[in-house]
């Protein structure tokens, strides 16, 4: 045990005279926190539309005034001309192109069903998406307010919204922003320590030295294990304070999963380093392997919204589990009855890759 402990000291002082590893370690997680928490938002806060309105009718200028009175849409033009809007579609003056056909009113007074074309630019489809959600709403609620009588709209229902009730897309980001934060810690940090004892020759010192392989394993991965942990709970810290994003579950369990974690990403990096023979070479392996674990892991989107390959795929990746149960922890305070799956799928990844990167690593003085 002294052997370890004295390689965890001198760990933590190589760590703490290396200027730029402190940078990488405690300013860029906290600024990439803050940056990405912000940068990626995938709501709506403007959308430009086109009015294109053949009927020119009482309805159609009052269904306008609902489009100009709500906080997203802003009127850049009104014009009848298809291929002017079309072409402001085009040049990016316009996100939507709503066009009121003839015939509009009569068809509403009459109960006659009725189209309204919504041409949207589709280049960003997911953005498409929404915009064709909210003006599909306004339009919905135009024709009940406006048309229907009350007692026809009394069995309209209503939606209670839980563990985000303000729909702010940053309350869904953050647990996973927080995931990879922890992730380049342990992996790529991990995978270039040891890659960087290759580069400068010291690791052979260590390979011809009494100090056994579990022992140097250990005192290389501990330090980063206990960093990882600061970093995930800095990170909580802010996410709090300046995001306002609750924390609901238990601390306790939720250190737990951040343990075995970053246990498997020390042991992923521990497997990357025993075949990267610089630094060079464990950085390009590290974020290939971290480019697969962010566009597979959910953090974007739903796995259930994923294709039937990438579903499979999701499912064979470890991050995927730690970003579900982080999130059920924060947002909705889940336990352990719940969450006892993820437990038990990230402890067999930690034995089988840590298993694997120590039978991997060969101490010789080759």
């Amino acid at each position: 045990m002294r052997n370890i402990f004295l390689l965890i000291s001198k760990e933590f002082k190589q760590i703490f005279r290396n200027r730029s590893m402190l940078a990488i370690i405690f300013a860029l997680p906290i600024i990439q926190l803050l940056v990405l928490s912000n940068a990626a938002d995938f709501e709506l806060k403007k959308v430009n539309i086109a009015w294109e309105d053949m009927d020119k009718s009482a309805l159609s200028t009052r269904l306008q005034d609902r489009f100009t009175a709500s906080n997203i849409f802003e009127l850049t033009s009104v014009s009848d001309s298809h291929q002017a809007n079309d072409t402001l579609l085009q040049d990016g003056g316009a996100d939507a192109v709503i066009s009121i056909t003839k015939g509009f009113e009569r068809d509403l007074v009459n109960r006659i069903p009725f189209t309204i074309q919504v041409r949207i630019n589709a280049v960003d489809g997911a953005a498409a998406g929404l915009i064709s959600a909210y003006i599909g709403r306004i339009v919905s609620s135009f024709y009940t307010s406006d048309l229907l009588k009350v007692e026809e709209r009394t069995n309209i229902s209503t939606s209670r919204y839980l563990f985000n009730p303000e729909l702010n897309y940053k309350t869904y980001m953050i647990p996973g922003i927080l995931v990879i934060l922890v992730t380049v810690i342990g992996l790529l940090l991990t995978s270039l320590n040891i890659a960087r004892e290759k580069e400068i020759g010291t690791i052979e010192q260590m390979n011809v030295s009494p100090i056994k392989k579990h022992q140097f394993i250990l005192g290389k991965l501990i330090p980063m294990l206990i960093i990882g942990i600061a970093e995930f709970w800095i990170g909580v810290l802010i996410s709090r304070s300046v995001f306002h994003i609750p924390f609901l579950g238990n601390p306790l369990l939720q250190l737990l999963f951040l343990v075995v974690y970053l246990w498997v990403m020390l042991g992923i990096g521990l497997l990357i380093s025993t075949k990267a023979q610089n630094q060079q070479q464990a950085m390009f392996i590290s974020f290939f392997v971290m480019m697969v674990f962010i566009f597979l892991s959910g953090l974007f989107s739903a796995v259930e919204n994923m294709p039937q390959w990438g579903q499979i795929l999701s499912k064979l990746i470890p991050i995927t589990y730690f970003i579900r149960s982080t999130r059920a922890l924060m947002l909705k305070g889940a336990g352990l009855s719940t969450l006892y799956i993820d437990l038990i799928i990230l402890s067999g990844y930690a034995l089988v890759i840590n298993l694997m990167a120590i039978l991997a690593y060969r101490k010789t003085s080759q």
